[in-house]
């Protein structure tokens, strides 16, 4: 199996069935856990599964696979019982590195649904479907630089270098449609790019995944964008979640 696959079943058959049993099955008994809420292991998967509320559901929106590492962009539902809720719902970003058809690591990032965007656009809608797999390489190079030289170094006067001429569908709820509304967000966000971490690519689809701080609080900034047929960003999603000062396991969050 591809490690696409390995990380679509075992989701399925974990997460949705919520069948424990399936962990040694899919999931190396070497296991190394980065969410700051799960134990790491095998057995802190089986605890987690042991944790989740009867209600408790996932919708998988996007997944896209690079080499051995697979992202999943989806909505958990009533989620983990006093523990992190976040609300009824979350946004999330989780990354799994497969070998040998196991789950070798995970890392994850979540983040409350919001109901109102200032561009009527949600945290997750958009298009999902990899319909472009030649643009692979392009897509990696444009995401990996916008966020180096846009989010990292700061260079806002740059901008107009990453972006689509036919416009930008911006999913960060705060921020508008557009590349003047992303020109007149970024200088006055608190969210400082410290290094880039991963970058993951399938067609015309990247997710960059990085350290960083708001208020000097570590978080995970990930950074999932759409690349168009002249390797400019069209689209833009992001999950910035906080990396709490005690967490279950001493693996950090990278």
């Amino acid at each position: 199996m591809n490690a696409k696959d390995v990380v679509a079943t075992m989701w399925s058959e974990l997460m949705t069935a919520k069948d424990p049993a399936v962990i040694k099955k899919w999931v190396d008994q070497n296991y190394r856990q980065h969410s700051p809420y799960v134990e790491t292991g095998r057995e802190g998967l089986e605890r987690l599964v042991a944790s989740l509320r009867d209600d408790y559901s996932y919708e998988l929106i996007r997944i896209f696979s690079d080499d051995d590492l697979v992202v999943l962009h989806g909505i958990h539902r009533n989620w983990l019982n006093g523990v992190f809720t976040g609300g009824e719902a979350v946004v999330g970003i989780d990354m799994f590195r497969v070998a040998n058809n196991q789950i070798q690591e995970h890392w994850d990032a979540s983040v409350p649904v919001m109901r109102i965007s200032a561009s009527g656009r949600t945290q997750f809608d958009g298009p999902a479907t990899i319909e472009h797999a030649d643009r692979t390489e392009q897509s990696r190079n444009t995401g990996k630089a916008f966020v180096q030289t846009i989010l990292t170094d700061k260079q806002y006067q740059r901008l107009p270098e990453f972006i689509s001429a036919q416009g930008l569908s911006q999913h960060i709820p705060e921020i508008a449609d557009g590349i003047a509304s992303l020109e007149e967000a970024l200088p006055a966000s608190n969210k400082e790019y410290v290094v880039i971490r991963k970058v993951v690519a399938e067609g015309e689809f990247v997710a960059v995944q990085s350290e960083g701080k708001v208020n000097g609080q570590m978080h995970t900034f990930w950074d999932l964008f759409r690349i168009d047929s002249q390797e400019k960003i069209t689209e833009q999603w992001q999950v910035a979640a906080v990396f709490p000062d005690v967490a279950p396991h001493v693996n950090g969050p990278f």
